[in-house]
């Protein structure tokens, strides 16, 4: 079992197109997701590791028993969405600070700022109300302020693995401005976005087709910027890959470096007496399925005069009282060996959290699910949790 931290810098921009084509988006501009999709960064490993081999990719795709040094090549690196004996996780944003890479996680999506006081604050659960889900169903609300000038920001961006472990134990106020990366702070410190304009060519003749432009926005990182990308391969070894590739949309050029694997290292809370339960937060998105945005295995129930969803996760008996959920990320993408687009897939995106009563001991919990993975497409590293802490002040009871 080889196991390894892969490291990308940008030697141009990038651009990691959004879910919509080229051709739908009328006169409006076409983002760059970012950090790029796990398939994405996967497909720029299998291509890494098949260049350093010198190998025959149409060779490749035609035989299925193709082996390059004695390699049985499909097998090492897999063939079109099977990846074989490859796993990673991530990618994530990496910032180098005193010296050190330092991994940024998103932010999760239940925390405000008081910009008056660059005070942040958390939504609280609500009581049961009427709604689409269910006649009983806790949603989240902003704490009540003493005075109503005051307006908190929702907190967008990311956070550091320092600032994130103070969020899972329940103390925000630890969190300070050094360890979140928000707004300006992105532009000035992460990347910046560039927008291009382009037109489509002819490559029959080598013109450009008539009323055929194109409005894209790029990201460049800066110098002290990477993304890193862990991964797990079931062999004796792999070899080293090229140096350079290109990654993403138009080809942009990336520089790979290679180091012993980094383990993820965020520290689980522990229980304490006011603890009223556990908040499961997204760290990398995650695929349910059809039913986008709850845990796999959950059903609705009545329960108290309460909307609720119970389930097993990993072992564990889990309560779902409420959630917060981000906008679906969406993503499709290019099949290079069928040659056509992906179908496009509704993932719940990072940062997304659920609020769950445990059906036993909380510290076992904890244990139980902390950086473990859910869902489908763990090999792509989706799904992948960190288990903080529900305290009490943080649901109103009736």
């Amino acid at each position: 079992m080889i196991k390894q931290t892969w490291r990308f810098s940008a030697l141009d921009t990038w651009f990691f197109r959004e879910a919509r084509q080229m051709e739908s988006f009328g006169g409006s501009e076409l983002d760059t997701v970012f950090p790029p999709p796990a398939r994405t960064v996967m497909g720029a490993i299998r291509t890494a590791m098949g260049e350093a081999l010198g190998v025959d990719w149409q060779e490749y795709k035609n035989n299925e028993n193709y082996k390059i040094n004695e390699i049985p090549f499909r097998e090492y690196i897999g063939y079109d969405d099977n990846t074989g004996k490859l796993s990673i996780d991530g990618p994530w944003l990496s910032i180098q600070r005193n010296g050190m890479y330092e991994r940024l996680y998103p932010i999760p999506s239940n925390l405000f700022r008081v910009k008056e006081e660059q005070k942040i604050i958390r939504l609280q659960v609500d009581s049961p109300i009427y709604c689409d889900l269910g006649k009983a169903v806790r949603l989240l609300k902003l704490p009540d302020l003493s005075d109503q000038d005051r307006k908190p920001k929702s907190l967008t961006g990311w956070i550091s693995e320092k600032g994130l472990e103070s969020f899972l134990a329940g103390k925000d106020d630890n969190i300070s401005d050094k360890e979140l990366f928000t707004d300006n702070k992105v532009k000035e410190q992460l990347f910046q976005r560039e927008s291009r304009l382009g037109i489509a060519r002819d490559n029959t003749t080598g013109t450009a087709q008539e009323g055929m432009l194109y409005q894209i926005r790029h990201i460049r990182p800066y110098s002290n910027i990477a993304l890193e990308v862990d991964i797990t391969a079931d062999y004796n070894s792999v070899l080293e890959p090229v140096n350079l590739i290109r990654l993403g949309g138009e080809n942009r050029l990336a520089g790979i470096r290679i180091s012993k694997k980094k383990n993820i290292e965020i520290k689980a809370p522990q229980a304490t007496k006011d603890s009223y339960g556990i908040i499961l937060t997204l760290l990398t998105p995650a695929l349910f399925g059809n039913r986008e945005w709850l845990l796999p295995g959950f059903k609705l129930i009545e329960q108290d005069k309460e909307t609720v969803w119970k389930g097993n996760l990993l072992g564990i008996d889990l309560t779902i009282h409420a959630a917060v959920l981000g906008k679906a990320q969406r993503e499709g993408g290019w099949n290079l060996m069928k040659r056509k687009s992906r179908p496009v897939q509704s993932l719940v995106p990072a940062g997304s959290l659920y609020y769950c009563k445990v059906a036993g001991d909380i510290d076992n919990a904890i244990n139980a699910l902390h950086l473990k993975k859910i869902g489908s497409d763990n090999k792509l590293g989706r799904g992948l949790l960190a288990v903080g802490l529900w305290k009490n002040n943080e649901i109103i009871i009736d």
